[in-house]
């Protein structure tokens, strides 16, 4: 999980210092840092997805269930008109 969250972490924080601690860089705006279709495809879609999964395979049967119904409205998405290779919950 801790590569997944690093990656957030830091966007984040540049985000709100427009700083980057580990190389000392200044932005003006944060897309001088990220371009927004790199903050979706990147950081939402892969990493933010990634962490979402992780935290759901770890919740017991009952959770996982009450999840779906709340993110999915009882019905599960079709994995082949997923913009995801894996479906966004544990089977």
């Amino acid at each position: 999980m801790h590569p997944h969250f690093r990656v957030l972490w830091q966007a984040s924080t540049i985000a709100r210092y427009l700083h980057d601690n580990e190389t000392s860089t200044k932005y003006s705006k944060f897309s001088d840092y990220m371009s927004s279709d790199v903050v979706a495809k990147e950081l939402v879609e892969k990493r933010l997805l990634k962490m979402e999964q992780m935290v759901i395979e770890k919740l017991d049967e009952e959770l996982r269930a009450k999840i779906v119904k709340v993110k999915f409205g009882n019905k599960l998405p079709d994995p082949k008109n997923s913009r995801h290779t894996k479906p966004d919950v544990p089977k």
